[in-house]
């Protein structure tokens, strides 16, 4: 069966770190992973691609022994059954708004009779038919994790009933978060901070993990940000997107080779 990288470097006391694709490239996927990565979280819900091509990111994150994570578009519970018939160890499941919802997604990850997934001895996640089905599905309820991302007011007024609803992770969601509140993108307002703080306590309470997305423009930025998430007991953290770091890169050395030319 796959190894769970995520929960191994978590039962060995190590930080779990992850990183994000959002553009339709195995390629990117394998060199993440190759870069030694724990995890990689291969975003459908903003990147630009189907279940057809996260298949093959998914195969690429695998190639190279780290743990491929689907960010599904929404909560639907098909969407959590065909993630996982493909491969994805992990889902992350954006605009949970209440208790109620993240209990569905978790009985949908799980087959029955402790859930409602729908069985099939030959998905491709059991080899298609190849590894027996009791491995596999003993392996799935087992091992297959779902995260729910933290991102609006209904969130985090209902963090205590999320938390419970048996999910393992909270994904901290600021920037969307700040978008409900009204506060146009802002990360660091006091209000988005506290709501964060609030849901960091309540995921420890209830002794379920953080999963916090690290921002900066820099490496000083971005080791300050993980001290400070790590500092509040978060052991699960995820840095960079394929965009943006491709796109500072760009923007970076064009704007020195346009101030070049000016001389």
């Amino acid at each position: 069966m796959p190894r769970n990288r995520i929960r191994e470097a978590l039962e060995a006391g190590q930080t779990v770190i992850g990183t994000w694709v959002q553009m339709k490239n195995p390629e990117a996927c394998e060199l993440a992973a190759s870069a030694g990565f724990h995890f990689v979280v291969i975003d459908m819900e903003h990147g630009s691609f189907g279940l057809e091509a996260a298949v093959e990111m998914i195969r690429a994150v695998e190639s190279r022994n780290a743990t491929p994570v689907l960010r599904l578009p929404d909560a639907a519970a098909t969407g959590v059954k065909k993630a996982l018939d493909a491969g994805a160890v992990g889902i992350m499941i954006p605009g949970i708004r209440t208790g109620e919802e993240a209990r569905r997604i978790v009985a949908a990850a799980r087959y029955e009779p402790s859930g409602i997934r729908g069985a099939c001895p030959c998905i491709r996640a059991a080899d298609h038919g190849v590894t027996d089905w009791k491995m596999y599905s003993e392996w799935s309820d087992r091992e297959t994790l779902v995260w729910a991302l933290i991102e609006n007011r209904d969130a985090v007024e209902n963090i205590d009933e999320i938390a419970a609803s048996g999910v393992h992770g909270l994904v901290l969601g600021p920037f969307d978060l700040s978008m409900s509140m009204g506060l146009g993108g802002d990360i660091y307002h006091p209000e988005v901070t506290d709501a964060l703080d609030r849901a960091v306590k309540v995921a420890l309470k209830k002794g379920i993990e953080i999963v916090a997305v690290l921002f900066g423009s820099s490496v000083e930025e971005i080791l300050k940000s993980a001290d400070t998430w790590k500092g509040k007991g978060c052991r699960i953290i995820t840095a960079l997107t394929d965009r943006l770091y491709l796109a500072a890169g760009y923007k970076e050395v064009l704007a020195n080779l346009r101030r070049d030319n000016r001389h």
